[in-house]
């Protein structure tokens, strides 16, 4: 099921569009990180109709850092293809913002970014009469639909449950699909009346917060041994001290398991977890340049004599050679091996270590 938002685009002439994106750039500032950039903020006026350019110096946006743009009087804003995240609070108290463009390639955002604008006020609830759904992001639950006790059913399909998005509901239960990868940063925060919660397999991530206040949980049961929770105690807490009596469940090795101990967390093992796919540092069934990055992030730990980062399982799967340790060489090949699937070659990883070696 896929759950997309419209877009209406009036003609430009190109002279035009030329001036107004210049105008644009002059305006923001912006940090730039791996050849990619972040914009986080500006320096004067912007046009009311803020465009936001695709690339700066010839590269891509990829996010918008916390609070860019927020109290500023623009009136729309479109966000170009190739933004994959939106953090906090990036259009909060924006209260002339009624026209929003997002687009297919958004894979997060952060808690409150729509807060106080008419777009978010006056948008519908344009799935199940429940949920504000953009490029199937859940961005906002309707909570007074959500009787005291009731239960939640996330619809299949939904790709990320953005920040914030269940705040303060007080359903008992909630479904979420195996589509979901991410909870975001207050997802379920203040749920005072959840009981128990499965986070299935897909979800990769759980965001800061996003279980505090949950005053009934009893138990969090994490399906992806490589599911990263942030690591804070008030990811999964009962009130403003920060503890839990509830339990944690999850499958020997994980990531479950390791925030569980640092935290004080009861633990209830699911058994052992299936072998990762080597390269698969995050369990999304893939080998990604992140998953790159998260491995030789790690072998930089490790040789600054820190601790990796990495729960057993993500360590196993980050050894791509099978040698017993996390080197430069694992990430390289998980860096060629997700390079040659995009280009269409067939290789195992035998093959790519055997020729490589």
């Amino acid at each position: 099921m896929l759950f997309t938002g419209s877009v209406s685009v009036m003609p430009v002439s190109p002279a035009a569009y030329a001036a107004a994106e210049d105008d644009v750039l002059q305006a923001l500032k912006w940090t730039e990180r791996n050849g990619e950039i972040t914009i986080t903020g500006y320096t004067k006026d912007l046009p009311q109709e803020l465009v936001i350019p695709a690339e700066i110096e010839g590269k891509p946006v990829t996010a918008l850092g916390a609070y860019a743009f927020a109290e500023t009087p623009i009136t729309s804003v479109v966000i170009p293809e190739g933004v994959r995240v939106i953090e906090s609070n990036v259009f909060t108290f924006c209260t002339k913002l009624a026209d929003v463009s997002l687009p297919a390639s958004i894979e997060k955002i952060g808690q409150n970014v729509f807060s106080s604008t008419k777009w978010l006020q006056h948008h519908p609830y344009n799935v199940d009469d429940l949920y504000i759904v953009e490029q199937n992001i859940l961005i906002k639950a309707d909570i007074l639909r959500f009787e005291f006790g009731s239960k939640a059913v996330i619809p299949d399909g939904i790709r990320y449950i953005a920040g914030g998005a269940f705040e303060s509901c007080e359903f008992s239960s909630v479904t979420i699909p195996d589509s979901v990868k991410g909870l975001g940063d207050n997802a379920f925060d203040n749920c005072t009346q959840l009981l128990t919660v499965t986070v299935p397999e897909g979800v990769t991530e759980i965001g800061a917060q996003a279980f505090w206040i949950c005053r009934k949980l009893e138990k969090l049961t994490i399906l992806n041994p490589a599911c990263v929770l942030y690591d804070a105690a008030d990811t999964v807490s009962i009130g403003r001290e920060n503890t839990f009596p509830g339990v944690i469940a999850g499958y020997e090795g994980s990531e479950a398991q390791v925030y569980a101990k640092k935290y004080n967390r009861e633990f209830e093992s699911l058994g052992e977890a299936p072998a990762p796919l080597p390269g698969d540092l995050n369990g999304d069934g893939k080998g990604s340049v992140d998953d790159a990055q998260n491995a030789l992030r790690a072998y930089t730990n490790l040789v600054a004599h820190k601790p990796s980062g990495l729960a057993a399982y993500r360590t196993k799967a980050a050894d791509t050679d099978g040698d017993g340790q996390i080197t430069v060489s694992d990430a390289q090949y998980i860096l060629q091996y997700y390079t040659m699937q995009l280009a269409g070659k067939a290789v195992t990883w035998e093959q790519l270590i055997r020729k490589t070696e």
